[in-house]
């Protein structure tokens, strides 16, 4: 019974961590999606990130090719 109780807990726990999980995922998916959704269309498409960048007429800073340069190292 101890471990059932327990087990519970854990169970409610992980659902409680995974909403919270949710939520912070969700808050910074803006920032985070379209950089790996740019790396993903290169690796795809064998393209220059310059190249995609201009095509999808995104207004980066050189500043985040090159963040995007170091996530590919």
């Amino acid at each position: 019974m101890l471990n059932t109780a327990g087990g519970n807990l854990a169970v409610l726990g992980s659902i409680e961590g995974e909403k919270r999980f949710k939520e912070i995922v969700n808050a910074k998916l803006p920032d985070v999606i379209s950089p790996i959704r740019t790396v993903a269309r290169m690796l795809a498409e064998e393209k220059p990130i310059k190249d995609i960048l201009e095509e999808e007429n995104t207004a980066w800073r050189i500043t985040q090719v090159s963040d995007i340069q170091e996530i590919m190292r």
